[in-house]
Formats: C-alpha cells, sequence, structure tokens
C-alpha cells in the first residue's frame, strides 16, 4: 500500500476536498461548505504563522480526505491565545491511515497556540446516529435533546402516550425560567446592530482579564462571523445601560416543519451577571 502523506492546501483546493467531502456528508453539508468557501478563508484572526488552510491527505498524488483548518483566537484567563479550528473533517472511509496522518498533523501544526476539537468516541457517534444524525441538520437533534419522552417513545423503551407527558414535565421548568425572566429598567434598552463597530473592542477589552475560556470577542471577528457570514445570524441586538455596551446576542431563525424556528448562536455579557444574560435572551425571544 502508497504511503499516505499531510500536504498544506490553498483555496484552489476546493473541488477535490467536497468531492471526497460527498461520499461521506449529505449533500446539505457539501453545499454549505461549497458556500462558506472563500468567507472561511477571510477569517479575521489568521496570520502569516497561523493561515486559513486546507489540510489534506493524499496517497500516491490522490487526496483521499482533508480538513479545514481555521484560524481563531482564545481568550484563556485573560490571556489572547492563538487557535486552530478543524473543521470539515473527511476521509474516504476505505483509506486506512488517513486519519491518523490528520490527528498526528493538527495538533503539531506549531502555530504557536492550541487546536480546538470535539471530543468523540464510537459510543458517542453510535448516540448521533440514532438521534439522525445523518438525515436531520443540527438544529433538529438539539430540539430532540428537549423532548426525551418523544426520543424514549420513538426507541420502543416508554409508551407513545407516555412520551408527551413526559416531554412537558421536562419543559415545564423552562417555562418557570421564562416566566421569571427580567424586564429592562428605564436606563437599559435592546437595540438592532447593524454593524459591530469600535464600541465593541472596547467592552472586550474591559472584560477580557476575567474570562476563563472563550473565543476572542473582537469586533473584527463578530463582524466577520455574524454579517459578512454567507449564514448571516437572523437578528442581532446589542443591550446597553446608562448609553454604555453591556452585552450582545445573535439569533439565526431558519424555516422547519412547524414554522421558523430561532437559535441562539452568539451571547456575550460584558458584565457577567446572570441579569444580563436573561435580558439578551429575552430579547431573543
Amino acid at each position: 500500500m502508497s504511503e499516505i502523506k499531510a500536504v498544506f492546501r490553498g483555496a484552489d483546493v476546493r473541488d477535490e476536498f467536497l468531492a471526497v467531502m460527498s461520499e461521506t456528508f449529505s449533500q446539505e453539508a457539501v453545499e454549505r461548505k461549497r458556500r462558506a468557501w472563500d468567507w472561511l478563508f477571510k477569517a479575521p484572526f489568521r496570520t502569516e504563522t497561523n493561515p486559513a488552510r486546507v489540510l489534506t491527505v493524499e496517497r500516491a498524488g490522490r487526496l483521499v480526505g482533508g480538513v479545514f483548518l481555521l484560524p481563531t483566537e482564545v481568550t484563556l484567563d485573560g490571556v489572547p491565545t492563538p487557535a486552530v479550528l478543524p473543521i470539515g473533517n473527511n476521509i474516504r472511509p476505505n483509506d486506512r491511515g488517513a486519519g491518523i496522518v490528520t490527528l498526528k498533523t493538527c495538533f503539531n501544526l506549531g502555530h504557536g497556540g492550541i487546536t480546538v476539537g470535539l471530543a468523540s468516541s464510537d459510543r458517542l457517534s453510535a448516540v448521533w446516529t440514532k438521534l439522525g444524525a445523518a438525515e436531520s441538520p443540527p438544529r433538529a437533534l438539539c430540539r430532540k435533546l428537549y423532548r426525551p419522552g418523544s426520543f424514549l417513545a420513538l426507541r420502543g423503551r416508554l409508551p407513545r402516550m407516555l412520551g408527551g407527558p413526559l416531554d412537558a414535565v421536562f419543559r415545564l421548568p423552562l417555562a418557570i425560567i421564562g416566566i421569571m425572566r427580567p424586564s429592562p429598567r428605564k436606563t437599559e434598552r435592546i437595540v438592532p446592530i447593524e454593524t459591530f463597530g469600535p464600541e465593541f473592542d472596547t467592552a472586550w477589552e474591559a472584560a477580557r482579564p476575567s474570562v476563563k475560556c472563550a473565543i476572542s470577542r473582537t469586533s473584527a471577528h463578530l463582524q466577520w462571523r455574524h454579517i459578512e457570514s454567507p449564514f448571516p445570524a437572523g437578528r442581532c441586538l446589542a443591550l446597553y445601560r446608562d448609553r454604555k455596551l453591556a452585552g450582545y446576542v445573535a439569533i439565526t431563525i431558519a424555516p422547519t416543519g412547524s414554522g421558523p424556528a430561532g437559535r441562539v448562536t452568539d451571547i456575550f455579557a460584558y458584565t457577567g451577571t446572570a441579569r444580563d444574560d436573561g435580558l439578551l435572551l429575552a430579547a431573543a425571544d
């Protein structure tokens, strides 16, 4: 069997990468990656030592897999740290050894920072498959996790007639929390965000020293992620207190079989208080 090697490529590898991706991902996922391709290469945290690039895995000159290496920045204990977020990882199923090469290369990039990953296992993969990961978008999977009764009934572990009542009991605390959400005071207001300007940098720099672990919320990152994205947030709202920026929330609205569904894709309260989080979540509703 020929040797497997890792090769760093640029935007020109798109069609080859997506062709391999189509063998293991849904067509919807492939098309989303196609739409996002050029945008990903404009990631604001990219540098000469940590560029946006694709790690491809090749055997005998043929691409058999790869992963997009998205440059980002993580603030750890108040300190900005360069990081890489591997996304769209895909390997041809019959090319043994290619996945190991990908992992080893990802964790030895030499970019002076960390590689952000998601812990996985065969057991975890089996759970997501049972939830319908092959044919359902992420938002549908999340909804199933909030309806344990329906899920257990679907798996045959609970009588169908008990599924609905169990779902209702599970959601009752969420309903109570919703009723108890705070209302804005006279000095507080929620306004739409059209662009993430310098005031977001000022607020982030003031909050950063107390941040334990988070993606750095610079204005350039927020503008790229929520405004310039090919899948922009449906609404971005800012919370002001005494005319000073106190937080923001981004909501994505997508059609579903039962009507439009909203999802909070990003939320950050610069004060770190539960009240400000509550005000932002209430505004998202």
